[in-house]
């Protein structure tokens, strides 16, 4: 038997530890970069072909996406291994949100193709560079303390066993077995967010950190957690004295909300939301508490956003599509 390689015995000890079995039938989402190149020889080294599939997606934006998807299926082909192409041409007129969009796209594709075929995972080659990126971007987007965390190894049926590689292990695994990647022009390019910190923050805050920059964020992300485990403990502890539910619609007792603290009325109000697809900022959600505490028992409306608004109606929350433009918001 041929001896594995010491990343691809790390790789091993991360699926244990994450508790996938070896036995399960593997998507891997594969670009042509080095990460997702490595991501596929490391599993071609300790799961055998017939588990494992390759999804490639072309945005058919860039020129050279033709000769990206033309190198991962000579890829698929030498480690027989099953390749399947999708290819998107109207991403590239969006005017705005490109990323966004495209992030969108591929993952409806992976869970599709990942149904259809009845795989058990869908697997993304982030490492330890990315967690950086995730954290620094969600820190300056905007978000609620209990939300301060990195990329999780394993949600539902998604895996990232990468998470604890760096880049510099994975592109000089390819290069110790003569293997090859194609590089993508844009991600060079610091017009993007996530490049942008990347190339340009990232190095700079490593510096002031002193090089601790991973190990402050990680303690960051540890806390949150913790807080989050506590506020969603409190949540569930008092959830069905707050809610009522009337046919399909779930209402909040406003008058019990009052009662809280600010940190588990926000959660209330984040979960209550976040259950009907609805992600407010922070600032929207704390003017939606303030408006609560306020007037608990006088009838408002307030706009959360994608034409959605909350009505307080006989010391109850409602949540309701916008019907009139006009709606007044109030205001503190």
């Amino acid at each position: 038997m041929k001896r594995r390689s010491p990343l691809a015995q790390k790789l091993w000890d991360a699926l244990a530890k994450a508790e996938v079995s070896l036995q399960s039938r593997f998507l891997l989402c594969v670009s042509g970069g080095s990460d997702s190149m490595a991501l596929l020889h490391l599993f071609k080294e300790i799961i055998p072909s017939s588990h494992l599939h390759i999804l490639h997606c072309n945005h058919g934006v860039r020129t050279e996406a033709h000769h990206d998807a033309v190198f991962v299926g000579e890829q698929a082909k030498l480690l027989q291994i099953p390749i399947h192409l999708r290819i998107h041409a109207g991403l590239k007129q969006l005017p705005s949100g490109f990323q966004a969009a495209a992030r969108e796209w591929r993952r409806q594709e992976a869970e599709r193709l990942c149904k259809l075929l009845k795989l058990s995972f869908i697997v993304q080659g982030h490492h330890r560079e990315d967690q950086l990126e995730t954290l620094l971007h969600r820190i300056l987007r905007g978000t609620h303390l209990s939300n301060l965390q990195g990329i999780k190894v394993k949600q539902g049926r998604w895996l990232r066993p990468l998470l604890g590689f760096t880049k510099l292990e994975l592109r000089n695994y390819l290069l110790q077995y003569a293997q090859i990647w194609k590089e993508d022009p844009s991600n060079a390019e610091s017009k993007y967010t996530r490049n942008y910190l990347r190339h340009e923050v990232i190095p700079k805050l490593q510096q002031v950190a002193g090089g601790a920059l991973e190990q402050r964020l990680q303690e960051l992300s540890l806390q949150s957690l913790a807080l989050q485990e506590h506020l969603q403990a409190e949540r569930e502890n008092i959830w069905t004295k707050l809610c009522i539910q009337d046919a399909d619609v779930l209402k909040i007792r406003n008058l019990e909300l009052i009662r809280l603290s600010d940190l588990v009325c926000w959660e209330i109000l984040h979960h209550w939301l976040k259950m009907n697809h609805l992600n407010p900022s922070f600032e929207r959600l704390q003017g939606l508490a303030k408006q609560v505490k306020k007037s608990p028992r006088t009838p408002w409306c307030w706009q959360i956003g994608k034409g959605w608004q909350v009505r307080s109606k006989s010391s109850q929350l409602i949540l309701e599509k916008i019907v009139e433009a006009s709606t007044k918001i109030p205001r503190d």
